[in-house]
């Protein structure tokens, strides 16, 4: 069954939510970390998830959260625009946070990607289960030319 998402009104491509499949399962994040804030930690997180379930995913798309920043406080050294999806990476772990109750997912490979308007308009939780293809994005055409290891940018 498929569900309709709301997309922005000048963005005419409808985006789905289907269940994913094992090839292209995928879990967004709308985080307000930066590209090189996620290179270096490995991954991205804190997230309130199911690890179980997060661990069925292969891949997470990284969409940035530019949120209302207020003067001064970046902490997640944001890059891209509000709404870009800005990387893909491939899942190697799902491991506690310092935080209790909250969960890293760590990444052993990524490819950077550029695509305007990817969150859902409306949806307020910063975790969405759904797939690469649902999101558009082509896995053939992806790049993973960064290796991630334990957290170390190589």
């Amino acid at each position: 069954m498929r569900i309709k998402i709301p997309s922005e009104s000048h963005d005419l491509s409808p985006r789905f939510y289907t269940k994913p499949n094992l090839l292209d399962s995928a879990i967004l994040f709308y985080t307000a970390r930066g590209l090189p804030k996620i290179l270096r930690e490995g991954g991205c997180g804190d997230w309130v998830l199911d690890p179980e379930r997060a661990r069925e995913q292969r891949y997470a798309i990284v969409i940035q959260n530019c949120g209302p920043i207020k003067s001064g406080d970046n902490w997640g050294k944001t890059t891209q625009s509000h709404g870009e999806a800005f990387l893909v990476g491939r899942i190697s772990d799902v491991v506690p946070a310092k935080d209790s109750g909250r969960y890293r997912v760590l990444f052993d490979k990524c490819a950077i990607i550029e695509m305007q308007n990817m969150w859902p308009v409306g949806l307020q939780n910063p975790v969405l289960y759904s797939s690469l293809s649902d999101r558009e994005i082509n896995l053939a055409s992806l790049n993973f030319n960064i290796t991630l290891n334990g957290g170390i940018y190589e």
